[in-house]
């Protein structure tokens, strides 16, 4: 039987967290910046790209255009994994694992009911989001496994 822990232990173990410094903080700021930006240019360019009347080339750039804040915020979560010690690396690296693998079974099990005409398709714009659910769930629990909160 797990026990609960008080407001005081909580905040207490997350104290705890934060002085081993997860995040350095310029590789923070980065990743604070393109997620920002991602966030801001995702609505934007849906909203926006629809009322575009132009050549096929320039809606793919345009279409693509969220993905570079994006790729601002992935690089600076790689360069935050180098400066990680040991143990926060691989409960990063697990949690990404796990994410992988159960992506793989949704994404396979989700195919075959399309494939025998049980379920309508699937748009691949919900997968990063169930991924980030994912891997939410994954980082807590093994956070709370090896007892790090």
């Amino acid at each position: 039987m797990s026990k609960l822990l008080s407001f005081g232990e909580i905040s207490m173990k997350i104290q705890k967290i934060e002085s081993t410094t997860i995040w350095k903080q310029q590789h923070l700021k980065r990743f604070i910046a393109g997620m920002v930006g991602y966030g801001f240019m995702m609505p934007l360019t849906i909203f926006i790209g629809k009322r575009i009347e132009a050549g096929i080339l320039v809606q793919i750039v345009f279409a693509l255009l969220p993905v570079i804040p994006f790729l601002l915020a992935m690089s600076a979560y790689l360069a935050n994994m180098k400066t990680m010690d040991e143990m926060w690396r691989k409960v990063q690296a697990d949690a990404l694992i796990m994410t992988a693998l159960i992506t793989l079974a949704f994404s396979f099990s989700f195919g075959m009911l399309q494939v025998m005409g049980i379920v309508q398709t699937f748009s691949v714009f919900y997968l990063f989001p169930f991924m980030v659910v994912i891997w939410s769930v994954s980082f807590f629990y093994l956070i709370v496994k090896n007892k790090l909160l």
